[in-house]
């Protein structure tokens, strides 16, 4: 996956956005590890602390 941006060539800045963004979202945020996020992948880690932070609602009125 490394060698997914480079070297390729691109005839303009719009196709080369797209395919960052597909990298973006293919590669990056469901699989590539991340040391600073306990070595989960952010997609993994904004579940995982999605679930932590989910709002309580108060009983009370």
């Amino acid at each position: 996956m490394r060698g997914w941006l480079w070297p390729q060539r691109y005839a303009n800045q719009s196709e080369a956005a797209k395919d960052i963004a597909r990298y973006i979202h293919l590669f990056y945020n469901p699989i590539r590890m991340h040391s600073t996020l306990g070595y989960l992948a952010p997609d993994v880690y904004e579940k995982v602390e999605a679930r932590k932070t989910r709002l309580k609602l108060s009983t009370k009125t």
